[in-house]
Formats: C-alpha cells, sequence, structure tokens
C-alpha cells in the first residue's frame, strides 16, 4: 500500500494543503494587525487641536464706551499631521428679562493689544501654522460695544477656535475676572 503512487500523492497533497492552511492562518494574523496599526496612524493623522485657558479677564473703557476681552490661551496640535488656525471668535450668550435668549459672535482682533496698554504681549494672528505635536501660546482679543450689553445678564462665554479643517475647538470661560482702571473710577 505505501508502494502505491496514488497514496503517497495523496499524503503530499494533504501536507501540503495542512501547511498552506498554517500560512493563510499566519497572513490572517499579520494582516489584522497591519490594519490595527494603520487605523491608529490614519486616528493619529485626524486633526485635533486641544485649547487651554491660561488666564482672562474683562476691562470696560468709560470714554470709549467699550468693553475688552483679553485671554491668555495655548493651543496644542495633537495629531501627527501639521494643522492651522484659521478663526479665532467669542461666543457670547445673553438675556434680558422676560425675552428671549441672543447670542452674539466677536471677531479676535490682535490691534486690541495696544488699547490694553499690553505692547510685550504676543498675539495670536490668524492664519497661523501648528506644527505636528507643536503648541502656540498667546492672547486672543475681542471688543464689544457696552450699549449692547444696558440691561442685559450674561449667560456665558465660549472661545471658539476653528482650524484649517473646519473644526472646531472650544474653551469656556466660567469666571472672567473684571479689571477696573482706578483713574476712571475717580473721575465725576
Amino acid at each position: 500500500m505505501l508502494n502505491d503512487l496514488s497514496v503517497w500523492v495523496s499524503i503530499v497533497s494533504a501536507l501540503a494543503a495542512w501547511v498552506a492552511a498554517i500560512f493563510a492562518y499566519r497572513s490572517n494574523l499579520i494582516a489584522k494587525r497591519s490594519l490595527t496599526l494603520a487605523e491608529e496612524q490614519a486616528k493619529d493623522r485626524r486633526p485635533h487641536l486641544v485649547p487651554y485657558l491660561v488666564d482672562g479677564f474683562v476691562r470696560s473703557f468709560t470714554d470709549w464706551k467699550k468693553r475688552l476681552y483679553a485671554f491668555s490661551v495655548s493651543l496644542s496640535n495633537r495629531s501627527d499631521a501639521d494643522n492651522a488656525l484659521a478663526n479665532i471668535e467669542l461666543k457670547l450668550v445673553y438675556y434680558k428679562p422676560n425675552q428671549p435668549i441672543t447670542t452674539l459672535l466677536l471677531p479676535h482682533d490682535p490691534g486690541l493689544r495696544s488699547r490694553l496698554g499690553a505692547g510685550d504681549t504676543v498675539a495670536i494672528t490668524r492664519p497661523q501654522n501648528i506644527g505636528a505635536h507643536q503648541t502656540i501660546a498667546g492672547w486672543v482679543f475681542f471688543e464689544l460695544d457696552e450699549l449692547l450689553l444696558d440691561g442685559v445678564l450674561i449667560d456665558s462665554y465660549e472661545i471658539r477656535f476653528t482650524d484649517s479643517h473646519g473644526l472646531q475647538s472650544k474653551l469656556e470661560p466660567i469666571i472672567i475676572r473684571e479689571v477696573v482702571d482706578e483713574k476712571e473710577m475717580a473721575k465725576p
């Protein structure tokens, strides 16, 4: 029976099938690991800006009839790909008693730095590149006409950062210090 050629062909075919099955199983495991790695790499390349609030204050100017909001922030790019900061806005939600809630969007204006007398502070400009795994830091400034706030109650603040992909990251300052100029308070 072992001298029969067809028996040997069958044995060799069975062994070849087992070896092929083992290689197929091993290739499947390698392919699954490669897919998992590729998915992790794709996830790491997705744009993702993380904002952090360092400090913030608001200051009213009676002679100018304006209110200036200033926030010291940092933005970290946690992605493996470069990104860019495209826009910065302050969302102000307020209401008057017995009236609907109103939302106001204020654009960031780096030129307001000089109005605060903060000549040596660094204002964040836009657009600004943020390299992969890099962080930028600086101040953002917003201006609001005091007349808009006459008789209103402010419900919330939100600083919105929009990247070059159109994705938004947000900061919600809960308490904002109010800075008062003693010279302005002493005026009659």
